[in-house]
């Protein structure tokens, strides 16, 4: 690598390759992403002496983390286990930082020149996926070793359809900012969620399916220039944080009975899920200020539920952030949780218009699928987040560097 522009190629590539990576190895997604961007920016700092600056702002929120989960411990049944499992996360979203950093380092002209292999790798993670949903999944039980004559579910390539859909929509906006012709901009942009929809037509993730389509409306319909529009989303995201355990039990008392009704939904667990975080939420309630600590409904043996959906006595955690920030830290978490939404919306609300309308639809994506999926602390969904922060700032590199455009990032 010569110079920056070569710099800039072979960073693309690589980084371009994470989600190719995370529809045969999901679980690597807990690591790659923190790993390449401490790579590249150990090259840069030992090889070619560059100064690269860490984002004070990320770091600052990575340890405000840190120290909620480590004061949860304070309220937890397993003190010991919440610290050392507060001591991994936290080093773990702080790792990121180096990915930023070089995120923000790369050259614009040289990313306008090969804006396309994001998008094209993307094509290709998803072709990938198709082909191994069609086939029985062959690639994947050579990497893992499956006995070849059994049937696999195919919720094992869940977490890679959700990376891509999450990721599709920054895709689409790179491409719009190749310097290529519009022919083959607009050939591949169709491309992309053509296979998206063949993908998870093929599967049974439906979280990723309702993604896509919400998606779809909010990039083409919502009015991300429309400065307002930003508070009034932070309150009203606010609002629907600090009333979450009360909106949970409403939702499993008036609608359980009538989505579990529905074949897409009953597939999809929805009453169990509305169960999970009636429950869950009660337990919350029982200490409203505190929580129970980080991971708090994972040392309940057993809760207090009617067991219509949801069969079991215990779950890992509640499969909803909100319901998760009320249960582990309580209404401390909840409030910090607001804050952090609305710094992120009002740092969205910051960049141009191109950079906004994909950044607010996969903030509003990755919520939608955080509301309904993963758990708060699994190791793989937070490295899906360092990414999916590293690619708001890979897209914001292709405008040239102001003085303006610099202080900003840097905040």
């Amino acid at each position: 690598m010569t110079d920056r522009r070569d710099f800039t190629f072979a960073f693309v590539l690589a980084f371009s390759c994470l989600p190719l990576i995370s529809v045969l190895l999901p679980r690597f997604m807990t690591f790659c992403p923190s790993l390449l961007g401490l790579g590249f920016y150990l090259y840069l700092i030992a090889v070619r002496k560059e100064s690269v600056p860490l984002n004070r702002a990320y770091l600052l929120i990575s340890l405000g983390i840190g120290f909620l989960c480590v004061f949860s411990s304070a309220f937890s049944s397993h003190p010991g286990a919440v610290l050392e499992k507060a001591g991994l996360t936290t080093l773990l979203i702080a790792s990121g930082v180096f990915l930023l950093a070089v995120c923000r380092h790369l050259d614009p002209r040289s990313l306008r020149c090969h804006a396309w292999i994001f998008p094209a790798f993307l094509i290709l993670a998803t072709a990938v996926a198709i082909f191994e949903l069609s086939l029985n999944m062959p690639i994947y039980r050579i990497i893992h070793e499956a006995n070849p004559t059994r049937r696999l579910n195919t919720s094992v390539m869940n977490r890679g359809a959700v990376n891509i859909v999450l990721c599709s929509f920054f895709a689409l906006s790179c491409l719009w900012q190749w310097d290529g012709k519009k022919e083959w901009r607009i050939g591949l942009g169709i491309a992309l969620f053509v296979t998206i929809a063949l993908m998870l037509g093929l599967s049974q993730v439906q979280a990723a399916q309702l993604a896509l389509g919400a998606g779809l409306v909010f990039y083409f319909l919502y009015p991300a220039g429309w400065k307002p529009g930003y508070a009034i989303f932070a309150v009203l995201l606010c609002a629907l944080l600090l009333a979450t355990p009360w909106m949970a039990h409403w939702l499993f008392t008036g609608f359980a009975a009538d989505l579990q009704s529905v074949a897409w939904l009953k597939s999809g667990y929805a009453g169990a899920r509305l169960e999970i975080w009636d429950f869950s939420s009660r337990y919350a309630l029982q200490s409203p200020l505190t929580g129970h600590g980080m991971d708090g409904t994972r040392y309940v043996e057993s809760f207090d539920h009617a067991r219509l959906y949801h069969k079991e006595d215990s779950v890992l955690h509640p499969h909803n952030f909100a319901v998760q920030l009320w249960v582990d830290f309580g209404l401390i978490g909840a409030a910090s949780g607001c804050a952090l939404l609305v710094y992120i919306l009002f740092q969205i609300r910051r960049c141009g218009p191109s950079l906004a309308r994909a950044s607010l639809t996969t903030f509003f994506l990755t919520l939608l699928v955080a509301a309904l999926s993963y758990g708060m602390w699994q190791s793989h969904w937070i490295g899906v987040l360092i990414y999916l922060v590293a690619v708001q700032q890979f897209f914001s590199s292709f405008q040239p560097d102001s003085s303006e455009a610099h202080n900003i990032r840097q905040a």
